[in-house]
């Protein structure tokens, strides 16, 4: 009785030590995964390539492509071919890439003519204004009897100004996001990936909005006629950031992110008259960075301001009181800068240095100098830290072509990632 006793507990905690191995076996499995999705890290960037089609003329192409760091598994995810018409322009800028790393957003201009429309007694063809030099967004065009503005001819041709695209990273399918015929920028998207923020540009106003990527439909978040721009939306998706000129000159807005217009709050956080403030950035959700001109005049530098006091009051606080450190006195800002959450460091780009631009990084919180992490001769532009904060992508003339680029966050190891010449635009991790 006894040694059955012994034996039944024995098997028993042999049981016990066996799934006790398989619960340490599935927890070093998930981890091992979860260290390889996030040591797993693509650049998404924008090429700038002419095309010879219509009979050998050369007409401009901007394509988005995703490789890895070390150049490998090059992807090409806009084609010109899958256009339904022959394209004469076909531009494809900014993208953005979902915190699921399913999507990528981006701004497309398109040309083409549709074919029904050119067959169609009376039509021209030609803009009849084009002799005169002005740009093609102003030109009108001759259908009839009769002139029309180019919004008209927008309709016609399905395309005429920047609208925004999403690409489907599992499926590899493109989807056109807005319908607008104005232009539409500043694409980012709120949260996992459900739903994209963007500005709007129409008759020299522009209002921020938002719409669900799965769907076409769209919400106005700023209703003034205003000229917002820049927008940014902290990390937990509860405040924006944006510049606007509606009291007469750049000043930095924040705005609570609200399904209700009347619980948007909004709260104006710089008060000058002598200088500008542009390109409001998030370090974390509490602290921004800026660019400014610390007195009249062209020259601008780097400030961070914190709103941990503001923002949960947001009503009755007077921004004035914030706190707010200059970070560069070079006088050389251009607006490229973006904050690492890892690396607890911010890069940013100088523009008076040689070349016309050099990378730098600093730490915003001690009083010591940025650091130099690109030099020479050549233009370098659009810092971009991988997720880990161990690598900073950019843009480079340094081999002649601008370049996509990849180095150390210490500056060291850098490297051309792709042979394809890359256009003056930012480069994304994911």
């Amino acid at each position: 009785m006894r040694l059955t006793r012994a034996f039944s507990r024995s098997r028993f905690s042999s049981r016990i030590s066996c799934m006790n191995a398989a619960v340490r076996l599935c927890h070093a499995l998930i981890l091992l995964f979860v260290f390889c999705a996030s040591a797993h890290a693509d650049i998404v960037f924008v090429s700038d390539e002419p095309a010879d089609v219509a009979g050998g003329r050369a007409y401009d192409e901007q394509n988005i492509y995703i490789v890895n760091p070390d150049g490998g598994a090059l992807r090409k995810i806009t084609d010109r071919a899958n256009e339904p018409w022959e394209v004469e322009k076909f531009l494809n800028r900014r993208p953005a890439v979902s915190a699921d790393g399913r999507r990528i957003a981006f701004v497309g201009f398109r040309t083409f003519e549709d074919p029904a429309l050119a067959a169609t007694k009376g039509w021209n063809g030609d803009p009849w204004t084009r002799a005169l030099g002005k740009p093609l967004t102003e030109e009108l065009y001759f259908y009839g009897y009769a002139y029309y503005a180019s919004r008209w001819y927008a309709k016609a041709l399905q395309n005429f100004n920047w609208n925004i695209y999403i690409y489907d990273i599992r499926t590899g399918k493109t989807s056109k996001a807005s319908l607008f015929h104005w232009k539409e920028g500043d694409v980012q998207f709120i949260g996992k990936g459900r739903t994209l923020l963007y500005s709007l540009t129409a008759e020299k106003s522009s209002f921020i909005l938002h719409t669900a990527s799965n769907r076409r439909g769209w919400k106005q978040i700023i209703y003034e006629d205003n000229q917002v721009v820049n927008p940014s939306v902290s990390p937990d998706g509860r405040h924006m950031v944006y510049q606007s000129y509606k009291d007469g000159n750049w000043e930095i807005y924040v705005l609570k992110m609200a399904e209700s217009y009347k619980d948007r709050l909004e709260t104006r956080l710089t008060y000058t008259t002598l200088r500008s403030e542009l390109h409001p950035q998030w370090m974390g959700n509490s602290r921004i960075v800026f660019a400014a001109n610390a007195r009249a005049g062209t020259k601008y530098d780097y400030f961070m301001l914190d709103l941990a006091p503001l923002l949960d009051k947001m009503l009755g606080f007077d921004a004035r009181k914030l706190t707010e450190k200059r970070l560069t006195q070079t006088g050389g800002a251009d607006g490229d800068l973006q904050w690492s959450e890892a690396a607890k460091l911010l890069a940013f780009v100088d523009a008076s240095q040689r070349g016309g631009g050099q990378i730098f990084s600093m730490d915003p919180f001690k009083d010591e100098p940025p650091k130099q992490l690109t030099t020479g001769r050549d233009r370098n532009r659009f810092p971009a830290w991988s997720p880990d904060g161990k690598r900073i992508a950019y843009i480079s003339g340094m081999d002649g072509d601008p370049g996509l680029f990849v180095m150390k966050a210490d500056g060291s190891g850098a490297k051309r990632v792709s042979e394809i010449r890359a256009a003056w635009d930012a480069p994304v991790w994911f």
